[in-house]
């Protein structure tokens, strides 16, 4: 019996981290572990938004996006940077086009991804406080970006309302 308590005991140490002592970033870790958690570091997904198909591969630091659309065009984001294709062939891209191309494929898997990707090193979140939507609790969090790896929207505030027992 004491090896089953042992055994449990050390399980639950090596599988469960401390909740941060901030409250955005517990009140983030709560959300992320509500929603897959690490899972998403080694994620591998597909699904389709206003008529193209997006897919996203995880593979800890390393990243794969693709969206493809019905006129045969298909872009790769990954950490090599952004290609496209036009039916199997590669299509030059102007700097204009690589920034415009990696940013729509990068803002769809980043809003597909959430709230794993609100842990990205940019991310500057707050606790805001507290709310009530149609009589459930939620907590509100405050999101900003540092502008290096923030993205075109760094100087932007989003606002996210998280279930207070639900996360």
């Amino acid at each position: 019996m004491r090896t089953l308590f042992f055994l449990l005991g050390l399980f639950g140490i090596s599988c469960c981290r401390p909740l941060p002592t901030d409250p955005a970033q517990r009140l983030l870790a709560r959300a992320v572990n509500a929603h897959g958690g690490e899972r998403y570091d080694r994620a591998h997904y597909q699904f389709t938004f206003r008529d193209k198909t997006y897919t996203f591969r995880n593979e800890g630091t390393r990243y794969r996006y693709t969206r493809a659309d019905t006129l045969g065009n298909k872009d790769v984001l990954d950490n090599d940077g952004i290609r496209r294709t036009r039916n199997g062939s590669p299509v030059a891209l102007s700097e204009k086009e690589r920034r415009t191309y990696a940013e729509a494929v990068n803002s769809v898997i980043y809003f597909a991804t959430l709230p794993h990707k609100l842990q990205d090193p940019a991310v500057r979140a707050t606790h805001a406080g507290t709310a009530t939507i149609k009589g459930e609790p939620y907590e509100v969090l405050d999101v900003r970006f540092v502008e290096a790896g923030g993205g075109t929207d760094h100087d932007d505030t989003f606002r996210y309302w998280i279930h207070a027992k639900r996360h």
